[in-house]
């Protein structure tokens, strides 16, 4: 386990499916699954965001707000508490099409676009822009605007 967390995808499979049947674990995602500790689903997934992106995603940059925060982008309510679902944005080098996904409390958002690149920091099973990276992807629009 690490850190709260299980990834299935070998021997341990039938051992992680025994300890979520019996309520131990509850499934985040494909291939995850998390030890709750009286937390809510929504909350585990936005404390270890990183390693459950990396998942679904291997070898995910992150871009926009995320790279930005090195964070998923809460919205926040009138009273300037968080609101879920937190958003997460990213590229990745697997094909052209947009991928969008939901895990409890997480909106995925993944756009093409070049893998890694010289200057990225891994992190956690995905990967940081460098600076310059940062700078360039920002000055594209995100969205047609008026």
């Amino acid at each position: 386990m690490t850190d709260g967390l299980e990834f299935t995808g070998g021997a341990i499979d039938r051992a992680i499916q025994r300890q979520a049947e019996s309520g131990q674990l509850v499934r985040i995602a494909e291939g995850v699954y998390g030890k709750l500790d009286g937390r809510s689903p929504e909350e585990l997934a936005y404390a270890r965001w990183a390693p459950i992106l990396g998942k679904p995603t291997p070898g995910a940059v992150l871009t926009g707000r995320t790279a930005l925060m090195v964070n998923p982008w809460r919205d926040r309510g009138k009273d300037g508490r968080p609101k879920y679902p937190d958003w997460i944005f990213c590229n990745h080098a697997n094909g052209s099409a947009r991928t969008k996904f939901s895990i409890p409390g997480l909106e995925i958002r993944s756009f093409p676009g070049p893998g890694p690149l010289e200057g990225d920091v891994a992190y956690l099973g995905t990967y940081i822009p460098s600076a310059s990276r940062k700078l360039l992807e920002d000055l594209k629009p995100s969205r047609k605007r008026e």
